[in-house]
């Protein structure tokens, strides 16, 4: 009664008037579970989506371990998920906006798969240890970061990072990835400057690496590839103001086996590169990028197979069967398709 003498009823009603409006929400998302758990046709239950604000499953010493994937999708109101002692071979979970936390406490885990989380953190003891993939897309949150622990995981094979993670402008950082990845796929982090040349160099079993959807030119500067490795697949893709690739390092890829240019349209020329020094190259595909003239300045590598030229009008009509300028450098290739 002392605040409502002193004249600060008001302010006392407005937060009795929330206190009110969230235990409401609290009340009808009870009565939303109640009435699923009462209601015999299930054509007339309320959807678990709505009321759903935690989840936990554990399994006791002595149980079978019978639940081996576990997916979850568009549950606005969760925000903690815990799976305890589970031995799961894949665990997805998408387009829960709320969702704060992850726990995976002394849990066994093959892929694991975050989509549209946008406030999701992993606990502080990290990730399984014999996890082997992991895809992020579009979790805010989640910036990788060397406490991840992610350098740990030795079955750590397949790592694919899009959208989101505004905080990264370098990446990978040294000691941030371990080197059991054989692929890694790297795309729309709006920030990104660059790639990191030391980190990658950690990667010894990489073949296959991803990149796309960049807006800084100069991504590739500073000879991102210094050290030969072991990298078989290549592929650059919406990178719409890159405009030269001489500063990647293609001569250190002497086992690449396919590469993919795509959708680099300030591209002009290839020639720098030195595409003939690709002597294991029997895959190359190369599409619409507006700009792109030159392709060579010597012979292919017998090893070319496959060459895939779409939507690159200068290009083509270089590479025009018997009367372009460059078709001498590439005669020689089994299957030769242009637009």
């Amino acid at each position: 009664m002392n605040c409502l003498c002193k004249g600060s009823w008001k302010s006392w009603w407005k937060m009795m008037r929330m206190q009110i409006m969230n235990d409401m929400k609290r009340l009808e998302r009870l009565v939303m579970v109640s009435i699923w758990c009462i209601q015999e046709d299930s054509a007339l239950r309320p959807t678990m989506r709505k009321g759903l604000e935690s989840l936990s499953i554990s399994i006791s010493d002595g149980d079978p371990p019978f639940l081996c994937d576990f997916r979850i999708s568009a549950c606005p109101n969760l925000v903690h998920i815990e799976l305890s002692a589970l031995n799961l071979k894949l665990c997805c979970i998408d387009r829960c906006s709320q969702l704060r936390l992850l726990a995976l406490t002394h849990s066994s885990l093959g892929e694991l798969s975050l989509q549209d989380c946008p406030l999701v953190l992993f606990q502080k003891e990290g990730l399984p240890s014999n996890l082997h993939e992991l895809e992020i897309r579009n979790c805010n949150q989640l910036t990788p970061q060397v406490d991840w622990g992610l350098q740990r995981l030795a079955s750590l094979t397949r790592l694919s990072i899009e959208c989101g993670c505004e905080d990264v402008d370098l990446f990978p950082n040294k000691y941030l990835l371990p080197s059991s990845l054989t692929s890694l796929v790297i795309s729309k982090l709006p920030n990104l400057k660059s790639l990191n040349s030391k980190g990658l160099q950690q990667l010894t079993f990489l073949l296959k690496l991803e990149i796309s959807s960049y807006p800084e030119p100069h991504c590739f500067a500073g000879s991102v590839f210094q050290h030969p490795i072991s990298l078989k697949v290549l592929r650059i893709c919406d990178c719409p103001r890159l405009q030269s690739l001489r500063e990647l390092g293609f001569q250190q890829l002497t086992s690449l086996v396919e590469l993919g240019i795509i959708k680099c349209c300030e591209l002009q020329s290839l020639t720098e590169v030195g595409l003939q020094h690709l002597t294991s190259l029997e895959k190359l595909n190369i599409q619409w990028c507006s700009k792109l003239q030159y392709l060579t300045k010597q012979r292919l590598s017998d090893s070319l197979s496959y060459l895939h030229v779409y939507d690159c009008p200068s290009l083509e009509q270089r590479c025009q069967f018997e009367k372009g300028l460059e078709w001498c450098y590439i005669a020689h290739i089994p299957k030769i398709v242009i637009n």
